[in-house]
């Protein structure tokens, strides 16, 4: 048994993926809360996805801040360690957590999620997903990325994130998920995403999917420069 520990977000675990797999790492402790989200369970929502990868996802309390844990908790490696490499504004954080650890770094912006499931929607569709966090000063008018995206469209992401977009940007069915797998699935389906960085990005990538994005001004932590990439 190898395990690790993180006090990351769902993004950061999913970027987590890689490096864990090619350390061997059966066993993960994930936070039952969200940090900055206390109604938030972290563990429900990742936890169907992880065990679909293969990992077998153990509870560790949310009480604690970023990078602490509880005392005595026993692990083999914290991927917390990634946040401290000295790149890692400018670094994809897949390659921060293969830095981190030493491991091989090559061909690591290649797909490395599969995810099964059945889903619903049987036609042609798109996906729209817009959080509040890292879009500061940003430039994209999202009526109009909105406006020029064809065919059938659905917002996918929390209720207030939904609502918010409708309020600024305009009317759009919403998909309810009830966990990242969920989301992973839908994702998987369709024809692009249209994102910020999320962890609906992080799928995408993890997948190999046609998206755009608003990125972080500044920060190229989460550009993969594939050809399925396009920036808005």
């Amino acid at each position: 048994m190898i395990t690790a520990a993180t006090s990351g977000l769902l993004g950061d675990i999913v970027f987590g993926i890689p490096a864990m797999k090619k350390l061997g790492v059966t066993h993960l402790y994930v936070k039952e809360t969200c940090f900055y989200r206390k109604k938030i369970s972290l563990l429900d929502k990742i936890k169907p996805l992880l065990e679909q990868c293969g990992f077998i996802v153990l509870p560790t309390s949310g009480e604690y801040p970023p990078h602490e844990y509880e005392p005595n908790l026993k692990f083999d490696y914290d991927l917390d360690a990634a946040r401290l490499e000295p790149r890692r504004d400018k670094n994809h954080i897949i390659v921060s957590y293969l830095n981190c650890f030493g491991l091989d770094r090559r061909n690591w912006n290649r797909p490395f999620l599969t995810v099964k499931g059945d889903n619903d929607i049987k036609k042609p569709y798109s996906l729209i997903n817009l959080t509040p966090r890292w879009r500061e000063k940003s430039k994209v008018d999202w009526v109009d990325v909105y406006r020029q995206i064809e065919g059938d469209v659905y917002f996918i992401g929390l209720r207030e994130e939904w609502e918010e977009f409708e309020e600024k940007y305009g009317l759009l069915p919403c998909i309810p998920t009830k966990d990242m797998l969920e989301l992973a699935i839908l994702i998987r389906d369709c024809d692009t995403l249209y994102c910020n960085q999320s962890v609906a990005l992080a799928l995408a990538q993890g997948m190999g999917k046609k998206y755009y994005c608003e990125y972080r001004p500044s920060k190229t932590n989460c550009r993969m420069n594939t050809q399925n990439e396009g920036v808005l």
